[in-house]
């Protein structure tokens, strides 16, 4: 399935960890985590940036960004954060269904916090 047919309609279109993982890989792509910054330092996915939840409207949006893929851990922050970006603006945006649980759930690789770099 292309971007384009993903994005074609008005609602937050979802994608699946296959979907994201293949775009990764192909697709220029921005993947932005909606959790919070502890959530995020604790674990998340290679390559994602971080924009909580509260901030989302205020990320400076570009044509350089690609595609913008949010994700949160289940899928519920994330739906609702690009529900409201949908509203505000016209960008070519998805959300990852199911979160970093199903992301994780499909087996695919986190970034994860180092217990032993805590004090």
């Amino acid at each position: 399935m292309s971007i384009q047919e993903i994005i074609s309609e008005q609602t937050v279109s979802e994608i699946t960890p296959e979907t994201l993982n293949q775009w990764l890989k192909t697709q220029k792509i921005t993947l932005i985590d909606v959790r919070e910054v502890q959530e995020f330092e604790a674990e998340h996915i290679a390559d994602a940036v971080l924009q909580p939840l509260i901030q989302l409207n205020g990320l400076d949006w570009s044509a350089e960004l690609g595609t913008v893929v949010l994700y949160c851990r289940s899928g519920r922050r994330s739906a609702e954060g690009g529900q409201r970006l949908l509203r505000d603006r016209n960008l070519p945006l998805v959300h990852l269904k199911g979160g970093i649980l199903a992301w994780k759930a499909a087996g695919y690789p986190t970034v994860v916090k180092n217990e032993s770099d805590s004090i």
